[in-house]
């Protein structure tokens, strides 16, 4: 199954898949934007990119096809008119839905001086947007948020401020629509082993895989790496990602990406502007890239993809990423 992995770099959305032999194909220019952050998901077989931060706050655009992209469309007003402050974005896919994730606050909230803001859902469906949904408690701050789909759930992990301090939380939209009985879980404290690594984390990532929620965090030089196992156990560790994939490598690991395909967890993070890649393989619980490979290690993907046809390569100056499993 091909991987799909967009980034933003010198002021553009760029495009690339990684396909079903392990090869890269061409980076493709999406669009010039002043965005921040970015999401992406595959729905019904079309890349959807959601693209945060610029003007409008929120945009989005959907690739039919190799050279077939639709324009860039306003988000923000389609999906969430009453958020103020939108910041952040991340994106899932569920049956044939694009789940949207945004942290902000209501109009009415912003224009009488309440600041909390929460993460908040909409979900595109055909040409429609469902209004907006509040899906977590209200912090301080948000330094950071992810959806992840296992099933027809979707799961939230979110490094939070509250009280001056960091709080990594989890929570989950049922299939029925209901959400998490407890509210908002402080994963944090299921972790006291990791639980200074864990405060310090600035970015999240997360993706569903093999019916198993797999979280990827950095806090700006390495990567740590847990697995909610089913409906009421996680891992007993969140692990370092470089000590289990390739501990000769030696860059930072910071604003991870994640992806299933095949069965197998991708997961992408920024070094210095560059992006590496390494593969959870399932079936051997086991760190491998390329997947029938015997260890683990981060590939360089900017180095892998190929020049495009006007000879186009690329340079390492990324600052947001995200991938999705097609």
């Amino acid at each position: 199954m091909p991987v799909h992995v967009v980034g933003l770099c010198n002021g553009a959305v760029w495009h690339t898949i990684r396909t079903t032999n392990g090869e890269w194909d061409p980076w493709t220019l999406v669009g010039v934007t002043d965005g921040l952050r970015i999401g992406c998901a595959v729905v019904d077989g079309q890349l959807h990119v959601c693209v945060a931060g610029g003007m409008p706050k929120l945009q989005h655009s959907i690739r039919f096809s190799r050279s077939n992209w639709q324009p860039w469309g306003d988000a923000a007003a389609a999906g969430f008119p009453q958020i103020q402050d939108l910041d952040g974005v991340d994106c899932a896919s569920i049956g044939k839905a694009l789940n949207v994730c945004v942290t902000g606050n209501t109009r009415s909230e912003h224009d009488s001086g309440v600041p909390l803001p929460a993460v908040w859902l909409s979900m595109r469906t055909a040409n429609a947007w469902t209004a907006p949904r509040e899906l977590s408690s209200r912090y301080s701050a948000f330094l950071d948020h992810t959806g992840g789909s296992v099933g027809d759930a979707l799961h939230i992990v979110a490094q939070c401020v509250q009280a001056g301090s960091f709080t990594l939380i989890h929570t989950v939209r049922m299939a029925n629509g209901a959400m998490q009985p407890l509210g908002d879980q402080d994963l944090i404290k299921l972790f006291p082993a990791e639980a200074d690594s864990l405060s310090r984390i600035t970015t999240v990532a997360a993706a569903g895989v093999q019916g198993q929620l797999h979280v990827v965090a950095s806090n700006g030089k390495e990567l740590f790496h847990t697995i909610r196992l089913n409906e009421q156990l996680w891992q007993n560790t969140f692990g370092s990602v470089r000590q289990a994939a390739d501990p000769t490598s030696t860059g930072p690991l910071a604003v991870p990406a994640c992806a299933s395909a095949d069965g197998n967890l991708h997961v992408f993070a920024l070094s210095e502007g560059s992006i590496v890649h390494t593969i959870r393989v399932t079936s051997r619980s086991k760190w491998c890239n390329p997947e029938t490979a015997l260890t683990g290690k981060f590939g360089d993907v900017i180095g892998a993809v190929p020049a495009s046809a006007g000879g186009l390569i690329l340079t390492r100056q990324f600052t947001d990423i995200a991938a999705a499993g097609d």
